[in-house]
């Protein structure tokens, strides 16, 4: 099943959507790596439509810092 980050790439000016990631838990770290590196995150989406929206990605990431 494929997941997918949403984020806003602030050096070219776009909303960008990762490459294929092919579970939930390492799509929600990529999120959570990008976010430390500065860029906004929008959502997680995932396969059936299911999107996980930033709320929800924040507390993952504080769940499961390392």
């Amino acid at each position: 099943m494929a997941w997918f980050v949403h984020y806003w790439d602030e050096i070219n000016n776009r909303n960008i959507s990762s490459s294929e990631i092919s579970t939930r838990d390492d799509a929600m770290q990529k999120a959570c790596n990008l976010m430390q590196q500065g860029h906004v995150v929008s959502h997680v989406a995932g396969p059936n439509g299911e999107r996980i929206d930033i709320v929800d990605i924040r507390e993952w990431c504080f769940a499961h810092e390392r």
